[in-house]
């Protein structure tokens, strides 16, 4: 599946669940993934409870549900890969998809999260 051309082409909301030690689940709105290539995605991300979560377990599921009458979208599921911190590659990112905009320093660090992609599924079973 061509990940690149499908997100290009639908309009939703994600979002991607982690989990923390006592296996409690964290599932808030998120980006769309940024796609490095053909099994890896990444997320911009700051120091909140997701990004917490993902250092205690890798394992993922970015949810994407598509703007439509129907329930469809994509369920894919990922494992944390690596990151960067404030990188140059996360600053390009970042202003390309803010219209040139900087990213707001003052609310702490920013990390670049790769991952790798496990699996793909429709949304409904």
């Amino acid at each position: 599946m061509d990940l690149n051309k499908y997100f290009e082409s639908s309009k939703g909301v994600g979002f991607l669940t982690t989990t923390d030690e006592a296996e409690r689940f964290e599932t808030p709105v998120s980006a769309r993934p940024i796609i490095i290539d053909s099994q890896t995605i990444a997320f911009i991300m700051r120091a909140n409870q997701p990004y917490r979560n993902l250092s205690l377990n890798p394992k993922a599921v970015y949810i994407y549900l598509e703007e439509s009458d129907e329930y469809e979208g994509k369920r894919l599921f990922i494992t944390k890969t690596g990151e960067e911190k404030d990188s140059d590659k996360l600053l390009e990112i970042y202003k390309n998809a803010n219209n040139g905009r900087e990213p707001d320093k003052s609310t702490g660090p920013m990390f670049l999260v790769y991952f790798n992609i496990d699996e793909i599924h429709p949304l409904l079973v």
